[in-house]
């Protein structure tokens, strides 16, 4: 993706009539911006739960009883975890957790409390006993996309030509703000117009089509 901040806010400030500097700062378009990535990331999930799946991996040495979860994940968008027992590569038949079986991991360190999600255990994989041995592990996730900082900062994983959303969004939200319903309403019935066509954009249509998480286990059993 190569769509950079300092270009979404030109597009904001065209859309708002204001080139330069006057009622909002770009700093205030840049908080406006993020809030829409966040916003449009959420919805294209929505339409294709599927979209921002990828996968990690790391190595845990022997002797350890935790593992660190990936810092991008979406929420709590964590489909599965692969493990490979005695290697450090994915070789020979994984053991596959899911999510839900991380609360009885964590009952066996003798911790207290029952954790309603795996983000109870603060962004780590608790396991026991210690391992015999260093262990190959597999995320599969919905990657989360970063806020926006400097000018030349991009969007990560939101398509290029999906990025009108955003700063039809961001500018909306300035708009609101000086109380221009006028173009307000111009600008949200081009929006909802062009999130009905990303839905299907996103959407699969090849009914043979397998969800990501899908392919890469197939891939590993092969």
């Amino acid at each position: 993706m190569s769509k950079t901040l300092g270009s979404i806010i030109t597009d904001v400030r065209d859309k708002v009539d204001e080139t330069t500097e006057v009622r909002w700062t770009d700093a205030e378009i840049t908080r406006y911006i993020n809030k829409r990535v966040a916003w449009l990331q959420s919805r294209i999930e929505t339409f294709n739960p599927d979209y921002f799946l990828r996968v990690e991996t790391a190595t845990a040495a022997a002797g350890s009883n935790s593992l660190g979860i990936p810092s991008d994940i979406l929420g709590h968008r964590l489909r599965h975890i692969q493990v490979y027992e005695g290697t450090t590569v994915a070789l020979g038949d994984g053991s596959r957790i899911e999510p839900s079986q991380l609360s009885t991991v964590y009952a066996y360190q003798n911790l207290t409390g029952t954790p309603l999600y795996y983000t109870m255990l603060a962004g780590q994989i608790k396991f026991a006993p210690g391992l015999q041995s260093d262990s190959f592990f597999r995320f599969i996730y919905s990657v989360k996309e970063s806020q926006l900082t400097g000018s030349n900062s991009t969007i990560g994983y939101i398509n290029d030509e999906h990025t009108d959303v955003i700063s039809d969004g961001a500018a909306i939200d300035c708009l609101i703000k000086t109380g221009a319903w006028d173009n307000v309403k111009g600008l949200s019935e081009n929006l909802k117009d062009r999130l009905q066509e990303i839905a299907n954009d996103v959407t699969p249509t090849d009914p043979v089509m397998m969800p990501q998480e899908n392919i890469d286990w197939y891939t590993i059993s092969d």
